[in-house]
């Protein structure tokens, strides 16, 4: 309940400063319309005793992931690009590689964890 009231309060906040930047009348008003929302929402979140998230009709609950469910998760595939870089786009990103005066040069591939353990 309390991160619930603190979203909607921080929410209100920065749709009160877009409203400040927005220079067009409609949209001014769509701001100012959102932001009262959003502040009777956040009014409604203090002063109810029990609040819950209401839902809606189009979303669905979920529960946590058991272990067991986690197990049935499917598990995404990274994106690869079948597409070699061209020659400018390699110098490009050496480029960019360097930091401070060091050389930072790009992955081929993703690191093996040994790489990450302590060394004595």
């Amino acid at each position: 309940r309390n991160e619930a009231l603190d979203l909607a309060i921080s929410a209100a906040e920065l749709c009160m400063k877009a409203l400040k930047l927005a220079t067009d009348a409609g949209q001014k008003s769509d701001l100012s319309v959102r932001a009262r929302s959003l502040l009777n929402e956040a009014e409604r979140i203090k002063t109810t005793r029990d609040w819950r998230l209401p839902v809606s009709s189009g979303s669905t609950v979920v529960d946590p992931p058991t272990p067991q469910s986690a197990a049935k998760i499917k598990r995404l595939k990274e994106p690869k690009s079948t597409r070699e870089l061209t020659k400018t786009e390699e110098l490009l990103i050496l480029r960019a590689s360097k930091l401070n005066g060091f050389q930072f040069p790009p992955w081929k591939k993703p690191p093996d964890p040994s790489e990450f353990a302590l060394q004595d």
